[in-house]
């Protein structure tokens, strides 16, 4: 149902361009807060870094997944989008498009897993959003939540694997080089991909000098993130140290510091003047088991396995 708004950009379904990125910005701007850039004294003096935190845990629903949902839903005609909304979700994604269909009096319905928590279910509900308990997976819950969608001819809102979604999220790292232009490393949590997908386009159009690291979960699989995203984008091979780091989006309180295990994402790689490729702790940029002490975490290196 996206397909005339893209076409009237004059790209195909798969692609982001920069022309919808600033798209994005301008409903963003024009319907959502702009959410703060706030220094960390205390995380800057433990780390070693001049730290800043992306506060989209300010945003409207507490998450800056609502930013995707708006756009996708302002990309498709007003007579299409008029029909109502479904999406899949386990929690914030959902609560954002049924805030975002509560704004534009449109019917919402949110397919969840049967197991999905109480306490997210009765905040989307509490939003107006029609809820469908379905499956015992988010896979499960999304086909049937796209099946909706097209028996009844509604909008189906993607969390992530859109290239509207993507461009929505582009606009949280633009936001952050207009506070902190001087930031030189942008750290971005890895969930289905399009905020690191956001973030790298933003890069590359704004400062191509900037590192963009994706840190995923602890026992995720790489796979897990779109191939597409995955082979488009690329990042510089050769990076001095940096001082200036900025989390994005902060969503939750940071541990007393990260685990002593952990899987640096693709982007961690680098290669040496040789042309060998080792994959290290991506702050320190050390390789693994090289002594050199990391100022990120306390071990000397984050250890990598893939």
């Amino acid at each position: 149902m996206a397909e005339k708004a893209e076409l009237a950009f004059g790209v195909g379904v798969e692609q982001v361009t920069w022309r919808m990125v600033n798209q994005a910005r301008s409903w963003v701007r024009q319907y959502l807060r702009r959410t703060p850039l706030l220094e960390c004294p205390e995380l800057s003096d433990l780390l070693g870094v001049s730290l800043l935190l992306k506060a989209e845990n300010l945003q409207w629903t507490g998450s800056f997944k609502v930013r995707g949902g708006l756009v996708k839903l302002l990309s498709v005609p007003e007579e299409i989008r008029g029909r109502g909304v479904v999406c899949a979700s386990t929690g914030n994604h959902g609560k954002g498009i049924a805030f975002l269909a509560r704004q534009f009096s449109i019917p919402a319905w949110v397919v969840v897993p049967d197991r999905t928590p109480t306490v997210k279910t009765e905040a989307i509900k509490a939003l107006g959003a029609r809820l469908i308990r379905f499956g015992d997976t988010y896979a499960q819950a999304e086909d049937f939540a796209k099946v909706l969608a097209a028996e009844r001819e509604l909008v189906y809102a993607p969390s992530f694997d859109d290239p509207w979604v993507v461009a929505a999220q582009a606009t949280i790292a633009w936001e952050i080089l207009e506070d902190a232009p001087e930031v030189d490393t942008l750290i971005v949590p890895v969930g289905g991909g399009a905020l690191l997908a956001g973030s790298l386009i933003a890069a590359v159009q704004l400062k191509p000098s900037l590192k963009v690291l994706g840190v995923e979960a602890e026992g995720s699989r790489l796979d897990n993130f779109p191939i597409r995203w995955r082979s488009r984008y690329a990042l510089g091979s050769s990076h001095p140290r940096r001082r200036h780091c900025c989390l994005a989006p902060w969503n939750r309180a940071l541990p007393h510091r990260p685990p002593t295990s952990g899987r640096a994402f693709g982007f961690g790689e680098r290669c040496g003047d040789d042309g060998s490729r080792s994959v290290g702790c991506p702050v320190c940029e050390g390789g693994a088991g090289d002594g050199r002490r990391c100022t990120f975490s306390s071990p000397p290196c984050w250890e990598n396995r893939w």
